[in-house]
C-alpha cells in the first residue's frame, strides 16, 4: 500500500504469498430420472482466463457416477463411491463460446427399473498448472478409478 499516487516508498510490506487460479462454470440439464433407464445430458459451461482457453478446452474431462438402489418405495443412502466413467458416460468436443468460455455435454444413463435410487454425479479436469498456471499444485484425485461424492477440489 502506498500513502499517495505516484509514491515510491510503501506505508507497509508483507512476506510474498501465491496466488492460485481455478477454472469456474455451471451446468444446465439435470433432470429427475425417467424409468426404467435414467437418461441425464449435462450441458457444461466453463469460465477460463483468455490464455488458457485452448489448454483448457483440449483436456479431457472425466465423468463420475454412482447410484444405490433400493426395492420398492423410498430412497436409499447415498453412495459411498462415484466411479469413473460409470453409467456408460460420454463426453463431446468441447465447443467455445468465446475468448474465455467453452462448452462440453456429458451424457451418461443406468438403469433403475422401478426401485428407489440415490444418483450423484461430478466431473472434473486435471490441473496444468504447469501448462497454463490455471489450478492448483499437486494431484487431487481427478482421473482416479473412483472417488468420494464429497469431495470439494478433484483438479
Amino acid at each position: 500500500m502506498f500513502a499517495r499516487k505516484g509514491a515510491t516508498t510503501p506505508l507497509a510490506t508483507s512476506a510474498r504469498q501465491n496466488l492460485y487460479v481455478a477454472a469456474d462454470g455451471y451446468f444446465t440439464g439435470d433432470q429427475n430420472c425417467g424409468r426404467p433407464v435414467c437418461r441425464e445430458k449435462l450441458h457444461i459451461y466453463t469460465f477460463v482466463p483468455r490464455s488458457t482457453l485452448a489448454v483448457e478446452m483440449s483436456k479431457p474431462l472425466y465423468p463420475y457416477v454412482g447410484f444405490n438402489l433400493t426395492t420398492g418405495a423410498g430412497t436409499p443412502p447415498a453412495p459411498k463411491w462415484l466411479y469413473l466413467n460409470a453409467g456408460h458416460a460420454s463426453v463431446s468436443a468441447a465447443r467455445r463460446i468465446s475468448a474465455t468460455e467453452f462448452e462440453l455435454t456429458l451424457t451418461f444413463s443406468v438403469t433403475i427399473g422401478n426401485d428407489g435410487y440415490y444418483l450423484q454425479w461430478n466431473w472434473c479436469t486435471k490441473d496444468t498448472l504447469h501448462r497454463d498456471g490455471l489450478g492448483l499444485p499437486g494431484s487431487h484425485g481427478c482421473g482416479a478409478r473412483r472417488i468420494r461424492p464429497t469431495v470439494t477440489y478433484l483438479g
